[in-house]
């Protein structure tokens, strides 16, 4: 087997330490030392090679070389085992035999990429799929090449069951891969039942081993999409998550777990986070904590992705499973980060996270009173991080649909006005990131408007529905139908008729109900806004087309 340091430098850790393993050498060191084990290694094993003639038992054949006529097709390979421990083939070649794990091991390509052929001939070769499939599935496989991944995945479970069971090898990540986009929901039960027993038999490995199971393990399961099948089924799945994260003392293994319990709880299924947040708020807790009270045991990196998995896991709902103790914990950790603006991923984490802590009544009523909260708030509001900007955002709209106390609250120390601002500065930028956040600032407004008269009024005073017009005609679709909705809140407010001097605002509610993108629900909500102010349309007196066209669609 020829391979320099050159080739094998080309290759990545994982794979060189596989090879490593193979062959039963140290793993240990950074990948300069892993590449001259393995060079020197080689070398060695070429001048034993070259000085004596390999004995080749009879019944073993070499590869043999392939037509492009499908018709020609090799033999199977026969293999009897002897007391030669390698059996040299050319360097193109990967087969290779271990006489005491009387097994055969073969590496496949990464499926799409161009050597697909090769693989369906070891497929064929070692006897994994017979003759008259090969020479169909060669030839599908010329004329449709994603016939290939369709159809390997069957092949590629069955080699897995005779493989090392004790490790995650890149082998069951392509049937991982293949699981998933096919949907196969019994492998999946399968295999998150395997990764469960390979991190409690691995559990004694040595730093290096175990950290690159728990990776191998947790960028598996951030592929998982939204179950189809019973979590009753996948005990394992949890205690996976609790196990590593209770036990993990290094910070690379407890970012890989931390991202994983976030993903989890991005594919929004309230059974699995409820189960998630209860079988691992208690140490998700510590660790801040620890980390608050005792310095930097862990980077501000483990503290952000910690906060960023409860936000998650939280959401609206899942709050009332906290105990009151727990809340209480988490409210004061989310208030401390939040005063922390000189690291703003993690201002902007701890503040998403908080916002989704504040759909609860009493929480949002204890946060307000918080001393110095608010005006803490409107400072993060002149962040230039949009990630701050959005997680302040996104905490004002939880606190304008809050009590006419913290509403007044909010007004008056000028949150209000900074939202307003905000929107004029960013309205008009072209980025996704300030598209978003403009429709945030919308949503937020369509809840200041939903306050008393008195309150809407104060918020109408900020010329707020010149802004709303002006801006109507430009906006996205999902802006204006948080525009809509607080058009809508503002005509049901009760506010004075002065207020509605500009026809330009009937003139967009009759667009708005125009517009084929609204839906049932938000056309119905804009019409209950409007039958509320029709009687001042005609102490207004427009004379409008428009206005007597919108007339006629309210009667």
């Amino acid at each position: 087997v020829t391979m320099d340091a050159a080739s094998l430098s080309k290759q990545t850790v994982v794979v060189l330490k596989q090879k490593l393993r193979d062959h039963k050498l140290p793993v240990s060191g950074r990948k300069a030392e892993l590449v001259r084990r393995l060079a020197d290694f080689y070398a060695e094993q070429n001048k034993s090679c070259a000085g004596s003639e390999v004995v080749v038992p009879q019944t073993l054949k070499a590869k043999p070389k392939v037509s492009n006529n499908v018709a020609t097709l090799p033999k199977p390979v026969e293999v009897t085992w002897g007391s030669k421990e390698t059996v040299c083939f050319d360097e193109s070649y990967s087969l290779y035999v271990e006489p005491e794990k009387n097994s055969l091991h073969f590496v496949l390509p990464v499926v799409g990429e161009t050597d697909n052929e090769k693989s369906l001939l070891e497929l064929y070769q070692s006897g994994f799929i017979p003759e008259q499939e090969y020479q169909t599935r060669l030839q599908l496989l010329r004329n449709k090449p994603n016939f290939y991944a369709s159809t390997l995945c069957s092949d590629l479970q069955n080699m897995s069951i005779d493989g090392d069971q004790d490790l995650i090898t890149a082998k069951d990540y392509k049937v991982w891969r293949l699981t998933i986009k096919e949907e196969n929901n019994q492998m999946i039960v399968q295999m998150i039942e395997r990764m469960s027993k390979i991190l409690r038999s691995n559990a004694n490995l040595n730093s290096i081993q175990y950290e690159e199971q728990v990776e191998r393990i947790c960028t598996m399961l951030r592929k998982l999409r939204l179950p189809q099948f019973e979590l009753t089924q996948v005990h394992s799945l949890f205690s996976i998550v609790s196990s590593v994260l209770a036990l993990s003392k290094q910070e690379t293994i407890l970012l890989q777990i931390l991202q994983t319990l976030s993903t989890l709880g991005s594919l929004n299924c309230r059974q699995m986070n409820v189960k998630l947040l209860t079988s691992n708020i208690e140490q998700l807790l510590l660790l801040v904590e620890e980390q608050i009270r005792a310095g930097a045991n862990f980077s501000m990196e483990v503290t952000k992705h910690v906060a960023a998995a409860l936000q998650r896991l939280i959401k609206s709902y899942n709050l009332k499973i906290l105990s009151g103790v727990q809340k209480g914990r988490l409210i004061s950790i989310l208030l401390t980060l939040c005063k922390d603006y000189k690291q703003p991923n993690l201002l902007g984490s701890s503040l998403l996270c908080l916002s989704s802590v504040c759909y609860d009544a009493p929480t949002l009523d204890v946060v307000s009173k918080h001393p110095y909260f608010l005006e803490l708030l409107h400072v993060h509001l002149s962040s230039s991080n949009w990630e701050v900007l959005n997680g302040a955002v996104a905490v004002c709209i939880n606190l304008a649909s809050g009590t006419d106390e913290i509403m007044d609250s909010i007004i008056q120390i000028g949150i209000l006005d900074r939202i307003v601002a905000l929107l004029r500065q960013h309205f008009l930028s072209d980025s996704q990131e300030a598209k978003n956040f403009v429709k945030e600032c919308y949503f937020c407004l369509s809840n200041f408007a939903g306050g008393n008269t008195k309150q809407v009024e104060l918020f109408l005073d900020r010329d707020v529905i010149d802004l709303l017009v002006s801006q109507y005609s430009s906006a996205t679709s999902e802006i204006k139908r948080e525009m809509l909705w607080c058009l809508s809140n503002i005509m049901l407010s009760g506010a004075r008729p002065e207020y509605y001097e500009d026809e330009r605002i009937f003139l967009v509610a009759l667009e708005m109900l125009q517009d084929p993108n609204m839906s049932d629900s938000d056309g119905e909500q804009l019409r209950k806004g409007l039958h509320s102010a029709k009687n001042i349309l005609p102490q207004l007196g427009f004379d409008h087309p428009s206005i007597a066209t919108l007339l006629e669609l309210l009667s």
